[in-house]
């Protein structure tokens, strides 16, 4: 990272990001994170060490949020990729799971709809969603 880019990593409150080399360490890594009272997930390129918290409460709290300043309920769609986009895909009204870079779904739950990789994946989840197709 510049020096500008690591002053704003220090500065992440909820997340540390980072790569694992080695990945048949991931279980023992994960052992001795969870014994600290955090969790350890797994993103598109990093893994993820983060406290209480992960993308499904905050979607909870957003949609919250919405709700209250509309005065009713909000419909909510999410789009990812990796593991630890999971928790946010339970958490809305219309999971979209993309397919990786690998060809494969981070997933095999039938709750959540499965679409193409890459960005024409995520665009035709938007436009169905702009057009009230769900």
């Amino acid at each position: 990272l510049s020096l500008k880019e690591a002053y704003l990593a220090r500065k992440r409150e909820y997340d540390e990001p980072f790569l694992l080399e080695n990945s048949e360490q991931e279980e023992k890594l994960k052992e001795f994170v969870v014994k600290k009272g955090l969790q350890l997930t797994r993103g598109g390129r990093f893994h993820h060490i983060t406290g209480n918290n992960d993308k499904g409460l905050a979607i909870k709290m957003l949609t919250s949020l919405y709700e209250e300043e509309a005065g009713r309920p909000v419909v909510t769609a999410g789009v990812g990729d990796s593991p630890n986009d999971l928790p946010m895909l339970r958490a809305v009204h219309v999971p979209c799971l993309v397919m990786n870079h690998e060809g494969k779904y981070a997933s095999k739950s039938p709750m959540f709809m499965r679409v193409p990789a890459g960005p024409e994946g995520w665009n035709s989840v938007m436009l169905r969603f702009i057009r009230e197709e769900f």
